[in-house]
C-alpha cells in the first residue's frame, strides 16, 4: 500500500514533469532543476552534487527547485543570493555528520521554503546552548527568509540564528534534543505563525551576549511540550526565553505544558508581553526578572502554573511595568523545586514602579497579589482587580524602608485568611488591613476595596 509520503513524492514528480512543455520563459520564472548529478538518493551523501548545483544557480540568481525525495548531506555552505525549495512535505535534507547538513555566513538573501530537514535524534550539547549540533545555522546573514520549512529530531537544535536578520514563518521545529530556535545577537528578527514542540530544554531563545536592543517579534506561534532535561531552576524548562534582548514583541502566541515557564524574560527591557495563552505551565507562567526596566504585561491568559506573573527583582534593578487586563486561573501550590519563601502559588507579584490594574485572579492557593518583598517595595499602585478564591487576596511589604503602595478598588471574595494583609518578608505581620488600620503604615494607602465572602 502506498504511504502518505510516496504519494506526495509521485504527485510532485508529475507537477514538475509537467513543466518540460513549458516555453523557456515559463520555466525560468517556475526556478531551475538542477543539474550537475543532484538527485535524491537516500542514504548516500549527494553534497558535490548539491554545491555544484547551488553554484551554478548563484551565476543567474534563478531558485533551485529540489524534486521529492530523500538528500543526504554531509556539511554545506550556502552561497549569496541563494533560493531554494522543495515539493512540500516531500523534499527532504537529511544530516549525514555533525555539522549543519546546510548553513550560511557573512552571506545575504538567503531563502528556504517547502524543506524538511531530518537529524538522527538523540541529543548532544553540555547546556551551553550555542554550540549544539543544529539543522540549519547561520551567521552575519542579513536578508534570510524561511519558510514553511521543518526541522525534525535535531540532536541539539533546530536552527541556530547569530547575527542575522530576516523572518522565519509557518515554519514546524519538533523533537529538538535541546532548543528549538536558539537566535543569539540578531536584528529585528521576525518569527510568526510556526509550531515549536517537544524540545528538551527550550523553544525559542532570544538571547544577546551582552544588554542591548534587539527588536525581535515572536507572534501567533505555537509551542508545546518543552522540558527542562538539562536541570536547574529556571534556566531550561522555557516555551519563549529573552535574555538580555531588548525591545522584544511577544504576542498572541500558545504556550502549552512547559516545564518552567511559558514565557521568560530576563535583564531583557522595553519588552511588550501580549495577548499570549500561557497553559499548564511548570514554574512561573509569565516572569520578567533581573535586571531590566520598563514591561509591558497585558492581555494574557494564564490557566494552571506554580504562579501566574512575576515582576521581580528590585535587588538587581528590575523595575517598571505595567501589568493590566490579564486573568490568571488555575495555580498550584508547588512547583518543580524547593523555593525560597513566599513559596509558590501566587497570582501576580510585583515590586517596583508598577501599575496593577484591571486583571482578574482566581484560584491562586496563596495569595491573589504580592506587592514587595521586605524592603524591596516603590510606588506601586494596585487597583481594579477582581481577586478571588485565595488564602490572602493582597499581601504587601509592611517591613521599614518599604515605598509608598496605593491599594483601591479592588474587589476580594473568599480570601480565606485576610483580604489586606501587611507581611514582613513570608510572616503576616498584620491583621486583615482591608477593615482598617492601614494608617499606622507609612507610605500605605488602602481605599474604596469591597470585600465580599
Amino acid at each position: 500500500m502506498p504511504t502518505r509520503r510516496s504519494l506526495i513524492a509521485t504527485a510532485a514528480a508529475a507537477l514538475t514533469g509537467g513543466l518540460v512543455g513549458l516555453p523557456a520563459r515559463a520555466f525560468a520564472q517556475k526556478g531551475i532543476r538542477p543539474g550537475g548529478g543532484l538527485s535524491p538518493r537516500g542514504t548516500e551523501p549527494v553534497t558535490e552534487a548539491f554545491e555544484r548545483a547551488l553554484a551554478e544557480a548563484a551565476k543567474t540568481g534563478r531558485p533551485v527547485d529540489l524534486e521529492a525525495g530523500v538528500y543526504t548531506i554531509e556539511s554545506l555552505r550556502l552561497p549569496a543570493g541563494t533560493t531554494l525549495r522543495g515539493a512540500p512535505g516531500a523534499t527532504v535534507i537529511r544530516a549525514a555528520g555533525s555539522e549543519p547538513p546546510l548553513s550560511a555566513s557573512r552571506v545575504d538573501g538567503i531563502r528556504l521554503r517547502d524543506l524538511w530537514f531530518e537529524g538522527p535524534g538523540g541529543k548532544t550539547g553540555n547546556g551551553k546552548g550555542a554550540g549544539d549540533q543544529a539543522l540549519f545555522a547561520a551567521e552575519t546573514v542579513r536578508g534570510l527568509h524561511i519558510r514553511d520549512c521543518t526541522f525534525a529530531r535535531a540532536p541539539g537544535l533546530g536552527v541556530r540564528l547569530t547575527d542575522v536578520g530576516g523572518r522565519i514563518e509557518s515554519c514546524r521545529i519538533e523533537g529538538a534534543g535541546r532548543i528549538g530556535l536558539f537566535a543569539l545577537d540578531c536584528d529585528y528578527l521576525t518569527v510568526t505563525g510556526s509550531v515549536v514542540s517537544d524540545c528538551g530544554d527550550g523553544g525559542i531563545l532570544v538571547w544577546r551576549s551582552r544588554i542591548g536592543e534587539d527588536g525581535a517579534q515572536l507572534r501567533g506561534n505555537r509551542i508545546f511540550r518543552i522540558r527542562a532535561e538539562s536541570g536547574g531552576t529556571g534556566q531550561n524548562g522555557n516555551g519563549i526565553n529573552l535574555y538580555r534582548a531588548g525591545n522584544v514583541i511577544v504576542a498572541e502566541n500558545t504556550v502549552v505544558d512547559c516545564a518552567f515557564s511559558a514565557i521568560r524574560a530576563n535583564s531583557a527591557s522595553d519588552v511588550q508581553i501580549l495577548s499570549n495563552q500561557c497553559l499548564r505551565s511548570g514554574e512561573t507562567a509569565i516572569y520578567a526578572e533581573f535586571a531590566f526596566q520598563s514591561a509591558v504585561i497585558s492581555g494574557n491568559l494564564v490557566d494552571g502554573a506554580a504562579n501566574g506573573i512575576s515582576v521581580t527583582n528590585f535587588n538587581q534593578g528590575g523595575r517598571l511595568a505595567s501589568v493590566t487586563g490579564n486573568i490568571v486561573r488555575n495555580l498550584k501550590p508547588a512547583g518543580p523545586y524547593r523555593t525560597d519563601p513566599p513559596g509558590f502559588g501566587i497570582g501576580i507579584a510585583v515590586e517596583a514602579d508598577a501599575a496593577i490594574t484591571g486583571n482578574v485572579v482566581e484560584g491562586a492557593p496563596l495569595a491573589g497579589l504580592w506587592l514587595g518583598f521586605g524592603a524591596y517595595l516603590r510606588d506601586i499602585v494596585a487597583s481594579a482587580n477582581v481577586i478571588r478564591d485565595t488564602d490572602y487576596g493582597i499581601a504587601v511589604s509592611v517591613v521599614d524602608g518599604a515605598g509608598p503602595v496605593v491599594i483601591a478598588q479592588n474587589l476580594i471574595r473568599n480570601a480565606r485568611r485576610g483580604a489586606i494583609v501587611g507581611f514582613r518578608q513570608a510572616t503576616p505581620a498584620t491583621g486583615d488591613l482591608a477593615t482598617g488600620g492601614a494608617e499606622a503604615w507609612r507610605g500605605l494607602t488602602i481605599t474604596g476595596n469591597r470585600v465580599a465572602g
